[in-house]
């Protein structure tokens, strides 16, 4: 259940993969949140229609905003496993809290406001597991937490509809989160095949730049290194200067010997 460290470059894709999701995952966690609130102020505490929503909206506004600034960003591996468990841990806290308040909210309401929670909780924490399929550990605490809960919950209740709307939630919960782990399987075997693809090919750029005899920098390596020792000083500004030296008997020992 923790955040998979033994890559970098995977912590580097994974973070700028979830960049683009997370902010996604707070705006329907904020969305759904107001729509139940707004069915309960009249007959609920104003501490429970007002003052968590708007606590939850802060904290959910100030990750977005951490998200959408590093939308494009290359972190280093450090900076990514960091986000990245951080936010793995956030989503324990976030997942315990607004369960425990939609089910605080339940005594509340009539059967159409009790039937809006359960909708709440099963439509948004299915949302949430799509958004976290980049950060598979953060998408099975999510599913585990608030789809225990919603169960032992709503079948405690006893009405017959409450027990089947559980029993479907679990199952489409499992059925997402087998997607997600074989997308995220999927995503980490691109990633390793992408890495063998560079290094293969920086390998076959520095053999084809390497003479096989002396294993020295060879005439393309040579002629490339000028290019750009030229460029250079052009930009800067600078005159540059190449010397030749000449070795006599050179070619006869080279042919004899390579």
């Amino acid at each position: 259940m923790a955040v998979p460290h033994e890559s970098p470059e995977l912590l580097q894709a994974q973070y700028r993969a979830f960049a683009r999701q997370i902010p996604m995952m707070y705006f329907i966690l904020v969305t759904n949140t107001w729509g139940v609130a707004s069915t309960h102020i009249a007959t609920a505490p104003w501490w429970l229609t007002l003052a968590f929503p708007i606590l939850m909206t802060v904290i959910c506004s100030w990750r977005v905003l951490f998200w959408w600034s590093s939308v494009g960003v290359m972190p280093t591996p450090q900076a990514a496993l960091r986000a990245l468990n951080r936010t793995n841990r956030l989503c324990s806290v976030i997942a315990v809290s607004f369960t425990v308040w939609a089910l605080t909210l339940y005594p509340y309401g009539d059967a159409y406001t009790k039937g809006h929670i359960a909708f709440y909780m099963a439509i948004t924490v299915i949302g949430c597991i799509f958004c976290l399929t980049h950060l598979r550990p953060a998408a099975i605490k999510v599913a585990v937490i608030v789809n225990s809960a919603f169960v032992i919950f709503f079948v405690s209740t006893g009405n017959p509809t409450f027990i089947a709307t559980a029993v479907n939630v679990a199952l489409v919960s499992i059925g997402l989160l087998v997607i997600v782990v074989g997308n995220y399987r999927d995503f980490t075997r691109m990633i390793e095949a992408r890495l063998r693809t560079e290094a293969l090919s920086n390998e076959n750029f520095r053999l084809a730049n390497l003479d096989s005899l002396t294993e020295l920098p060879n005439r393309r390596a040579f002629f490339a290194q000028l290019t750009e020792a030229f460029r250079t000083a052009h930009a800067e500004g600078r005159r540059l200067a190449v010397g030749i030296l000449d070795l006599d008997g050179f070619k006869p020992v080279n042919d004899v010997h390579g």
